[in-house]
């Protein structure tokens, strides 16, 4: 048994010269729900867009002593560690700046680097702890998180200062 193509196809006097048309390769329309635009204002009614004034700061951090403890751990490798941080440690700042766009000062933090190179306890102390614990909070935060160089012997006992001003 032949197959036998259709006749348009096999004869030429059935054949057009226009090209065939390109088939539609967008995508299938979108099923996600679309965006709802906020309420428009009122006309004449004095509302408009208000925009949150963002006020930048500076963190600057000191050389950092150990100051206790009975291990030892290369002083160099944790104040690099924290300065690898220092944009997180900024933005604590910042947050705190915007509700008390004159915060500056000093924030000391002192903590214990363990076993396995973890803070085991941390504390914020100086002018800044006590006019903003939000920001020595959030920077206790950011420091446990860090993993330092294991100590030898021991537990360390480091203080870190920091300076804070507006820009």
């Amino acid at each position: 048994m032949s197959m036998v193509a259709p006749a348009s196809e096999n004869d030429p006097s059935m054949q057009s010269d226009e090209p065939k048309p390109e088939p539609d390769l967008q995508e299938p329309p979108s099923t996600a729900p679309r965006p709802i635009a906020p309420p428009a204002s009122p006309v004449g009614s004095g509302q408009g867009i208000v925009r949150e004034r963002v006020i930048r700061g500076n963190a600057e951090i000191g050389s950092g002593d150990s100051t206790g403890g009975v291990g030892q751990v290369d002083a160099s490798a944790v104040a690099r560690i924290i300065r690898g941080q220092l944009g997180g440690i900024q933005a604590c700042y910042e947050r705190a700046l915007a509700s008390n766009p004159g915060l500056s000062g000093r924030l000391e933090m002192n903590f214990t680097i363990g076993e396995g190179g973890r803070i085991t306890h941390i504390s914020a102390a100086g002018p800044m702890a006590s006019a903003a614990p939000a920001v020595g909070s959030c920077v206790s935060g950011r420091l446990r998180g860090l993993v330092f160089p294991s100590p030898e012997g021991g537990s360390v006992d480091f203080s870190f200062p920091f300076t804070f001003s507006p820009r």
